[in-house]
């Protein structure tokens, strides 16, 4: 994996080039405001590429949930929810599309791993059985009025009171929710569980990336990514035996898979969260600007 490929990590990169390194508060802005800009770009795409442009889509909202949490110390509450609202709204539109391909694609993998998967008749499951719907023209409308109107209110943002101390803070933040999370799947391996939990790798590695120039950790992002995958094709198969008519065999099958999957999950959630929170945020204060000893 090269992470400095990412978006992401390109602007912070950016950030470095200067002589002196950047406020806290005006790199986080930047950012924030170019994925929003992107997510427009995304938005416009739909109706031309509907299965990437709703997947970019869909991604670009999780990367700016994950960095509007590293912007929450020097939020309001209200100023928080309404800009997590929207942002999930977005997300919420094209849901019901981006669930359908995922289904689809998993379906495939199922095929070319030799399962087969089959109804409770015993009938081949077909790929078209779960083929997304066509995005409608109301549908497209509320998008691009969401993306634009998310990229104003993020313009208009002001984090004053944003520092590296408070990133590195609300960085440790979520690196303890996921560590937390981790001890509690060795009890709980449910579906909301692993879920929940994917959410807060998922923002542990768009974080990390963002800091990338600062934190480097290219082990730690390959982890993570990895993680946060091994979490997705368990969500994928709870869903894909919850929403589809599947025999027994299929089940059985499905339930095996899901074992192995969780045994490896096991193993990288070990290593993701090795470190203990406070030799996370030790580390952390250690490299950021303004932190450095």
């Amino acid at each position: 994996m090269q992470p400095l490929t990412s978006v992401i990590a390109r602007c912070s990169t950016s950030e470095k080039a200067h002589a002196a390194p950047p406020e806290a508060a005006v790199w986080l802005k930047r950012l924030l405001v170019h994925m929003a800009t992107l997510a427009e770009q995304d938005a416009h795409r739909v109706q031309a590429h509907p299965d990437t442009a709703i997947h970019a889509l869909r991604k670009r909202m999780k990367k700016l949930l994950a960095l509007l949490r590293l912007a929450r110390p020097a939020l309001s509450v209200e100023q928080f929810a309404t800009l997590k609202g929207a942002i999930r709204n977005l997300k919420r539109t094209v849901a019901t599309q981006r669930d359908q391909v995922v289904m689809d694609q998993l379906l495939k993998s199922l095929d070319h791993a030799g399962l087969c998967p089959k109804d409770d008749q015993g009938r081949k499951l077909r790929r078209k059985s779960v083929r997304p719907p066509v995005v409608t023209e109301a549908t497209l409308e509320q998008l691009t009025r969401q993306a634009s109107s998310l990229t104003d209110r993020l313009g208009r943002l002001r984090l004053f009171s944003l520092s590296w101390e408070t990133v590195a803070e609300a960085y440790t933040k979520t690196y303890r929710k996921g560590h937390k999370a981790s001890e509690r799947s060795h009890k709980d391996t449910g579906t909301e569980a692993l879920h929940s939990w994917r959410k807060v790798v998922k923002d542990h590695y768009y974080q990390t990336l963002a800091l990338y120039v600062w934190l480097g950790h290219p082990r730690r992002l390959r982890r993570t990514r990895r993680l946060s995958s091994l979490l997705g094709k368990v969500h994928d198969i709870d869903v894909f035996v919850r929403t589809q008519q599947v025999d027994e065999s299929t089940r059985s099958a499905l339930e095996d898979r899901r074992e192995k999957l969780l045994s490896k999950i096991q193993k990288k959630g070990a290593r993701v969260y090795a470190k203990s929170s406070h030799e996370m945020e030790e580390e952390v204060k250690t490299l950021l600007p303004e932190l450095e000893v």
